[in-house]
């Protein structure tokens, strides 16, 4: 190999073993330099950047003066350099290679993103440091560009570290039959994600079945997912197939599984042991076989502990976990899915705004995004709605306040209306929103909706002009109805 193409490596350590190992061992695939501390390896990586580090744990031989953490913690000065490199260089591959076996520092190393090697594994078997080390740089960020390129072409926007991280720890996962469990708040893009997985693994043709378990009807959650047998409850004129089995040779994506009841969890496990299912009212089972993808914005390891989740199941589901961050933590990402969400506007489409205004951007990007992905699309629909052109910054101003916040009824227009009726109407409305916000108010007309229907779900939808969906979601939200 030309010298001047190895991949550089920087070895962090207080002593020159296992330079000299490397150099000896690996110097034909990589070239090598040293770092005596972590100063020495800022001052290293600023001058010239690295594919890889190889990490020490004890720096007890090095200058007390340059130390990164405290004195009294010499023996765990490579945890602190670690904690610095993830702050300063967060994609860069690191391998904590020590002469101390510990599995709590390994699991240290772990929780940081660092792969942990004994150096007595080293000394056995030369091979495992070169295996771990190409294994590190097969993650780099750089080596993604093919693995991202199949998310892109499906109109995925990735252009944060943080977000291409998950998708390249998502594309990993592709291969194979294993559960997949997307974990991120809500609005994140976990269900464009769980499209991906059926669009990128396997045969796309095949059948792709998504459930919103949130929004099924608690009474009839088993039937909805396992089906049921004719006659097996009152109402049931027909057999149904259940989601299960109609996802059946493809996938099935189960969202907002940490709100699947107890008793169903316990069926669903069994389906996925069993690769059967068993519909309600029957005795003969049917083949469900099917790439498993779950996704949820609870956190299940406290549900587990609240007795909420099933221990058994959510270690089944967990095959591949993939954390979607937050779009404030993607900030990166912000113009080009304003650009693309705009370009898919009715105003976008038929050339009536071509772009969004520099400063508009600057603003988007300065949002906190409680609401993520899905609130950014919605911001752009109702500024793309309003502009002639160009995007412009009062235009997304104007979508945010009319978003957080509603304006007061519109004057009574009705035949007859007297002036002194038109005010008390107007005041009666200043009165209604003064001080509210949007998410106070539509909890009210929620409850409003659920008083006047009986707690019917389906006939609210229907009386407010909005989906199934939006309806149970705002349940879901804001309690109460049936």
């Amino acid at each position: 190999m030309n010298v001047d193409a190895r991949p550089l490596v920087v070895v962090i350590d207080d002593r020159q073993d296992i330079v000299r190992f490397c150099e000896r061992c690996l110097g034909d695939r990589y070239a090598f330099r040293h770092a005596l501390d972590g100063r020495a390896a800022a001052t290293l990586l600023r001058a010239q950047p690295a594919a890889a580090v190889l990490l020490d744990r004890d720096f007890s031989q090095a200058d007390p003066e340059r130390l990164l953490g405290p004195r009294d913690a010499m023996r765990d000065e490579g945890l602190h350099i670690l904690r610095w490199l993830r702050h300063e260089h967060p994609d860069l591959p690191v391998v904590m290679v020590t002469g101390q076996r510990d599995l709590a520092t390994a699991l240290a190393a772990a929780d940081l993103g660092a792969d942990f090697l004994a150096w007595e594994d080293v000394t056995a078997d030369p091979a495992s440091l070169a295996a771990r080390l190409q294994q590190a740089l097969e993650r780099r960020p750089a080596d993604n560009a093919a693995l991202l390129a199949p998310f892109r072409r499906l109109g995925i926007v990735a252009e944060s570290p943080a977000f291409m991280r998950a998708l390249s720890a998502l594309s990993r996962a592709l291969p194979g039959r294993a559960p997949i469990l997307l974990l991120g708040p809500t609005g994140a893009g976990k269900d464009t994600l769980a499209g991906a997985v059926h669009a990128l693994a396997g045969d796309p043709a095949r059948p792709y079945v998504e459930v919103n378990v949130a929004a099924l009807n608690q009474n009839l959650v088993e039937s909805e997912l396992f089906g049921h047998a004719r006659g097996a409850f009152t109402g049931a004129h027909q057999a149904v197939t259940g989601k299960l089995r109609a996802a059946d040779g493809g996938t099935l994506f189960l969202n907002e599984i940490g709100d699947l009841p107890l008793e169903t969890q316990a069926k669903l496990l069994m389906v996925l042991e069993r690769s059967e299912v068993v519909p309600v009212g029957e005795v003969r089972a049917y083949p469900a076989q099917f790439r498993l993808v779950t996704a949820t914005s609870r956190d299940l390891r406290a549900l587990v502990a609240a007795g909420e989740f099933r221990r058994d199941l959510l270690h089944r589901i967990a095959g591949h976990t993939i954390e979607l961050p937050p779009l404030r933590e993607r900030t990166e990402d912000i113009p080009a899915l304003a650009n693309a969400f705009l370009r898919a506007t009715a105003a976008g489409r038929a050339g009536h705004v071509m772009a969004l205004a520099r400063e508009a951007l600057e603003y988007l990007e300065s949002l906190p995004w409680e609401g993520n992905v899905r609130e950014l699309l919605q911001v752009i629909e109702a500024a793309g709605a309003q502009a002639r052109h160009t995007v412009t910054v009062a235009d997304v101003h104007a979508a945010i306040r009319r978003k957080d916040t509603l304006p007061p009824a519109a004057p009574s227009a009705r035949a007859g209306a007297t002036d002194a009726s038109v005010a008390s109407t107007a005041d009666a409305a200043d009165a209604l929103f003064t001080g509210r916000n949007y998410d106070a108010v539509t909890g009210a007309y929620y409850h409003f909706l659920v008083r006047t229907t009986g707690g019917q779900m389906t006939e609210a939808a229907r009386l407010a002009g909005i989906s199934k969906t939006t309806i149970y979601e705002w349940r879901k939200r804001y309690g109460g109805g049936g």
